[in-house]
């Protein structure tokens, strides 16, 4: 999803927006959307399945 809204924003020249972030927070949320595309992977890298119970991994 973030690569979606990073494709969108080039798409559109909207990259002056950027310059009103901090160097922290564009960091921060790239590393945030790594973790999720990794931990998103793994049960199918591992071949494993990953219980869910509402909203919570089990």
């Amino acid at each position: 999803m973030a690569g979606v809204l990073f494709l969108v924003l080039a798409v559109l020249k909207m990259g002056w927006i950027s310059r009103f972030l901090s160097k922290a927070v564009i960091t921060g949320f790239l590393l945030g959307a790594a973790i999720e595309v990794v931990v998103g992977e793994l049960p199918k890298t591992t071949g494993t399945e990953v219980g869910l119970r509402g909203r919570q991994l089990h």
